[in-house]
């Protein structure tokens, strides 16, 4: 039979250990002595393993080393907190520049590039309903076509996408961007495989 190693399997087994946590932190540190030196084993999280557990010169060095723990667990926090907030604020702003009629594009391939063009035909909250139209080439060079859409051709049926947090769709092997309106490359029809 394998043996679990859990955190209880790490906490140190030392008298006089005390447990040291710091409100709104989800962070607990173990501190006691061996020998006269101090030591601390600090864990994030819900994690098994310490994410530090070593002994220190002091009882200074020790608490101060607790403190900065304490200290970079609270900053990455706040960090991943203002991410979230930014990307959402970002992901409000592109769901409310999105319109009925506005036009995406999406490259994809292996070897060779193939350019999709979509126009949003529909729009309720986040999600839209996008109609694959059709492309116009607008200049031919050896091995290469520069184009742009062609609304007035539909191509399949509309599909459901979510905007993503960039302000496009995700499809399973490319993503949707709002179209510029530059020529867009792609392969030549037979110099592809």
């Amino acid at each position: 039979m394998r043996m679990k190693m859990d955190r209880e399997f790490y906490i140190p087994k030392a008298e006089g250990m005390e447990t040291v946590t710091r409100d709104g932190i989800d962070a607990t540190v173990y501190v006691y002595e061996v020998k006269g030196r101090p030591h601390a084993c600090m864990f994030g999280g819900k994690r098994s393993k310490p994410d530090s557990h070593y002994y220190y010169r002091s009882v200074e060095a020790r608490d101060k080393a607790v403190e900065d723990y304490f200290d970079g667990i609270q900053a990455s926090a706040d960090r991943k907190a203002a991410y979230k907030a930014k990307q959402k604020a970002e992901k409000e702003k592109a769901v409310e520049s999105i319109k009925v009629g506005d036009i995406f594009v999406g490259s994809w391939g292996y070897d060779q590039t193939n350019v999709e063009f979509y126009q949003v035909v529909e729009k309720k909250g986040v999600t839209c309903k996008i109609q694959e139209i059709g492309q116009k080439v607008v200049e031919e060079t050896q091995g290469c076509d520069y184009v742009r859409p062609n609304p007035e051709v539909k191509c399949g049926k509309p599909v459901t996408k979510r905007i993503n947090g960039s302000g496009g769709f995700t499809f399973d092997v490319f993503n949707l961007y709002p179209d510029e309106g530059n020529p867009r490359y792609q392969t030549a029809s037979g110099w592809g495989h």
